[in-house]
């Protein structure tokens, strides 16, 4: 999920008074078709209550909300991850091996420690 950079200013009149807001949008690129569920969030901020006063804290819980992912138009099942995926984004990894190959499921391990004496790895530098 990303936020967008194209906040928008608002305002509403309800019942004779008048709200001021701004308006953000996220940009979901889900990796398959499918339920993604938004867990409960709670969005703080700050607003001016009266000119010339310090600010006021606020918050708003969001329930927890379900959205659907679906496939593009014209894709198939056999497409998999990149039928539900913009062009740009790379489909799912596939970890099947060939037949006498073994597929290693565990993370790296990564280390700043050099592989042959043990010394810590240095970074060249050029003064």
């Amino acid at each position: 999920m990303t936020l967008l950079d194209d906040a928008v200013n608002t305002s509403e009149s309800i019942d004779g008074e008048t709200y001021a807001g701004i308006q953000r949008s996220y940009a979901v690129t889900p990796q398959r078709a499918g339920a993604i569920v938004l867990p409960a969030a709670r969005v703080t901020f700050r607003y001016a209550a009266e000119p010339g006063k310090p600010g006021v804290d606020g918050a708003v819980e969001l329930p927890p909300t379900t959205i659907a992912a679906v496939t593009a138009p014209g894709a198939t099942e056999a497409d998999g991850a990149a039928a539900a995926a913009p062009a740009t984004t790379p489909p799912e990894p596939s970890f099947e091996a060939p037949q006498g190959v073994r597929v290693y499921r565990h993370d790296p391990v990564l280390t700043d420690v050099g592989p042959r004496d043990g010394a810590a790895a240095a970074a060249a530098s050029t003064a």
